[in-house]
């Protein structure tokens, strides 16, 4: 700013008014300062007035106007690095903010003062003001997020742990890090809770709980499971969810009683057990580490996941069908069959059945085996087709005593098929034609004999009754004449007499 000059003959007046000072250059070089006053400048010399109220900008390099201690000592200098803010007071009050650069400001007129602040870390120092915090001319340089009265949340800065948050609103600087705030929730989730337990703030916030190996920790709101926590350290938040913790010991396979079943079904606990259904049909043998614990009935088992093996042999508890085909078997008199051969049976005694013996179904298959090549083989071929529907009770009470040793009980049982060799075959329906030959040539002969006897009668009678044998000439002759379409009568006048004669019987 030109100030007012008055020329001289050889020097220039020149006045700088209160609350101004006076630049004076000579060919752009920096020469001196004028303060308020009157000032005779030679000619020639070019001042420059500023205004003590502003900042100040140099219109040369500034470290060639710093070479004059008393303009050095009429600046007042603030360097501002990149990673911060200048806050600038003006008598006590805020005025404005000031980025990363070097700003000149002229003393003397204001008391100004300057406080920076370093946003290189996300969080605020509590020092600060937080109204001020709040003023528009900050907007560009903090965040803010308010909190519940019943809310908590922490803080990280680029995955990194920053400061436990409690309800009100809460500042951070904006800077390049990426700042997430995770609202508290049972238990703390997020980040390396060992350094975060560092922090004495977040320590008085926490309830900690050590889950060891082989443990699992059950926690609940209101009578609900909401988390499984396994083998780990974590941290509960006070005084924000009324929760409780159950903790369990996973050493022993089987699950405690004091823990609702309904619970089992929860998702975040089935990864941690082994689930078995036995169906209502079924009964199962239960062994855990190799050793038989007990019968287990219609139903849902569950069991930890840990290093004791559980096994659990379902058995069919229903009837059961057993076929035993195929059987090449020897009669008594050396003819050769293939017999099929069935059972019905039914498990009784579990413990026998799977504990006691080994595959039962298959001794039990034995057992059938041999006692039908017993009874087989102790018949003939004639007798043994006669004499199949016997088979199931000998069978049964052959093996009665061998199956309840199985736990198993026969129903019923018997032959399915008998089938017997091609030329067996040949001659038995060789015999079954002979069979029925004879039995139709005795019939034949049997009715030949009635018809004989028939026809005798029938001749006594006539013989007896000559009306009968003229009415037996007539139905004869009546059949003849169905036969004939005309007949040809000759023998003139005697023609009637010898008809009379042929249908009136003499005496």
């Amino acid at each position: 700013m030109k100030t007012k000059i008055v020329s001289f003959l050889f020097a220039n007046k020149i006045t700088v008014n209160e609350g101004k000072v006076a630049l004076v250059f000579k060919k752009g070089n920096y020469k001196y300062m004028l303060t308020a006053g009157n000032h005779y400048v030679k000619s020639g010399l070019d001042v420059q007035e500023y205004d003590m109220t502003k900042v100040f900008i140099s219109p040369v390099n500034i470290n060639l106007l710093l070479r004059d201690q008393t303009l050095v000592n009429a600046l007042q200098i603030i360097d501002v690095k990149p990673h911060e803010i200048a806050l600038c007071y003006e008598n006590g009050q805020f005025k404005e903010v000031w980025p990363a650069g070097q700003h000149i400001f002229w003393k003397g007129l204001l008391n100004r003062e300057f406080k920076i602040a370093d946003f290189s870390a996300n969080c605020i120092p509590d020092t600060f003001d937080k109204n001020l915090l709040q003023r528009r001319e900050l907007s560009g340089y903090v965040r803010s997020y308010l909190l519940d009265a019943n809310e908590k949340s922490i803080a990280f800065a680029d995955g990194k742990f920053l400061k436990v948050l409690g309800p009100g609103i809460h500042f951070f600087w904006k800077n390049t890090n990426t700042l997430a705030l995770n609202k508290a929730e049972a238990f703390v989730k997020y980040g390396n809770l060992s350094i975060m337990l560092e922090d004495e703030g977040f320590a008085r916030e926490v309830d900690v709980v050590d889950v060891g190996d082989q443990e699992l920790v059950l926690a609940y709101e209101k009578g609900i499971l909401k988390e499984v926590l396994n083998a780990g350290q974590y941290a509960f938040w006070k005084n924000v969810f009324k929760r409780e913790l159950v903790k369990i010991d996973m050493k022993s396979v089987q699950l405690p009683t004091h823990i609702d079943e309904r619970v089992y079904t929860h998702p975040a606990l089935l990864p941690y057990l082994r689930t078995y259904t036995v169906e209502a049909s079924e009964k199962a043998v239960l062994y855990l580490d190799g050793k038989f614990t007990g019968i287990l009935d219609p139903g849902m088992y569950y069991f930890w996941k840990n290093q004791i093996p559980v096994q659990l042999i379902k058995a069919d508890m229903r009837t059961q069908q057993m076929e035993i085909g195929g059987q090449e078997i020897l009669t008594k008199d050396k003819a050769a069959l293939r017999v099929n051969f069935y059972v019905h049976y039914q498990i009784e005694d579990l413990i026998k059945a799977v504990v006691d013996n080994k595959e039962h179904d298959k001794q039990l298959y034995v057992l059938m085996q041999l006692a039908l090549r017993e009874f087989i083989g102790s018949l003939s071929l004639d007798e043994l087709l006669s004499r199949k529907e016997e088979i199931s009770g000998f069978i049964r009470s052959e093996v009665a005593g061998k199956t309840a040793a199985l736990g198993i009980r026969l129903q019923t049982c018997g032959i399915r098929d008998i089938i017997l060799p091609g030329e067996m075959k040949d001659i038995m329906n060789q015999v079954l034609i002979a069979e029925k030959k004879a039995q139709a040539n005795t019939i034949m002969r049997r009715e030949e004999t009635a018809s004989t006897r028939s026809l005798l009668n029938t001749a006594k009678l006539m013989e007896e009754n000559t009306m009968l044998f003229k009415l037996k000439e007539m139905e004869y002759v009546e059949k003849i004449a169905e036969k004939i379409s005309s007949i040809s009568v000759t023998g003139g006048s005697q023609i009637s007499e010898q008809l009379k004669q042929l249908f009136v019987s003499g005496k």
